[in-house]
């Protein structure tokens, strides 16, 4: 017992000083340094050890049997959460540091401590980073909200529909696969998830595979699609889709960007527009992260088409020196002197802030709210 006291001690003494440590140096100077994440991946394996023993004295079991088990559930949630944080930091959605953070977390918190969720781990916990960011966003800079009045256009939720009706068949059969438990919300989730990493692959070939998928389940899934309750559970998944777009894309976009002086752009920064040459003039269309919408408008009807950009960004990266000088001399040629960039996200806190729910919740601190009110809704019933 005192083993185990000691080991529970030790354990929660690193997670919150390195949750703090993280949290400061990314406010500080917005950065996650590899030598922290180094060290929480040795203390992740110095405690899968230590704990390993104080559970086999404790329960009088095997030690090599409990390292083993042990090994294999956090070994796999790390596993899952490096590709879930690569796959990140290849769409340009988290910086490397973060990407990297999120799998420590995932090799450091034991697997037992979370256990009430109908997910994994690694998905539980991405679903409340990424609750509790969209929170934080609205609630730090709901003065700066306003609706794209495109949003509502017929071309864009008619370009979303053939989104919906295409990948959410696609995904569903990927889930029924692999045995992995789906919802409205996880499906909509993997649909802008699974369009960006194929838009990043397959570039200008991407519309052509989406037609393809959506003839390909026209024939095949016949008649299923072809029902009324199958075309009400489309209508609510496209509904929810076409939500999520708003609140996740639009308004953040609208509300995580900043105009910038083309004079003051330097290495790193995340441009919110991409400089296109078209016919001799320069256009700036917005590069939305999630923006399903703005892909298909641009390849479908040639609206604020990217083709020809003046520069080949990566927003995994940012600006690269060697672009800027090129950028800053074509824009200012052309009379332009501002234009949209990202304001910098600190993500390590708020990861450690979801690590913390996790933990205290058991599972997801979202999930447990809804289980709460579940309950107060049947007791007040019964009463």
């Amino acid at each position: 017992m005192l083993l185990s006291l000691i080991a529970n001690i030790g354990w929660w003494s690193v997670f919150l000083f390195y949750g703090i440590k993280t949290s400061m140096s990314d406010l500080r100077c917005g950065k996650i340094y590899n030598k922290d994440i180094l060290k929480i991946l040795v203390f992740a394996l110095f405690f899968i050890f230590l704990n390993s023993i104080t559970v086999s004295i404790d329960f009088k079991t095997d030690f090599f049997y409990v390292l083993i088990d042990s090994i294999k559930s956090q070994g796999l949630n790390f596993l899952i959460g490096l590709g879930v944080g690569i796959a990140c930091w290849f769409l340009g959605l988290w910086p490397p540091g973060d990407a990297k953070l999120f799998s420590a977390y995932l090799l450091l918190i034991p697997a037992g401590f979370v256990r009430y969720s109908p997910y994994m781990f690694p998905f539980t916990f991405l679903i409340d980073i990424t609750v509790i960011s969209g929170i934080i966003i609205m609630v730090t800079r709901m003065k700066e909200f306003k609706i794209d009045p495109k949003l509502f256009t017929f071309k864009s939720l008619y370009v979303s529909a053939i989104a919906v009706f295409s990948m959410s068949w696609f995904i569903q059969k990927s889930f029924e696969i692999l045995k992995i438990p789906g919802n409205f919300f996880i499906t909509a989730i993997f649909l802008f998830l699974v369009i960006l990493l194929l838009k990043r692959i397959f570039k200008l070939s991407f519309k052509w595979l989406i037609i393809i998928l959506a003839i390909v389940r026209l024939i095949l899934d016949y008649p299923n699609y072809a029902n009324l309750d199958e075309l009400i559970l489309l209508g609510k998944l496209f509904l929810l889709f076409v939500l999520l777009r708003i609140f996740l894309v639009d308004i953040n976009f609208n509300i995580n960007t900043r105009t910038e002086k083309i004079q003051n752009l330097k290495e790193g920064d995340l441009l919110a527009q991409i400089p296109c040459m078209q016919r001799g003039n320069i256009s700036l269309p917005p590069l939305k992260i999630f923006a399903l919408y703005q892909y298909f408008t641009n390849k479908f009807f040639l609206e604020e088409s990217m083709e020809n950009p003046i520069i080949k960004y990566d927003p995994s990266k940012g600006l690269q020196q060697k672009d800027l000088d090129k950028l800053k001399t074509v824009l200012s040629n052309k009379g332009i002197d501002e234009i949209l960039v990202f304001r910098t996200i600190f993500f390590a806190p708020i990861i450690f802030l979801a690590a913390i729910g996790c933990i205290l919740s058991r599972g997801s601190i979202f999930f447990m709210f809804g289980w709460i009110y579940a309950f107060l809704r049947n007791l007040f019933v019964l009463i």
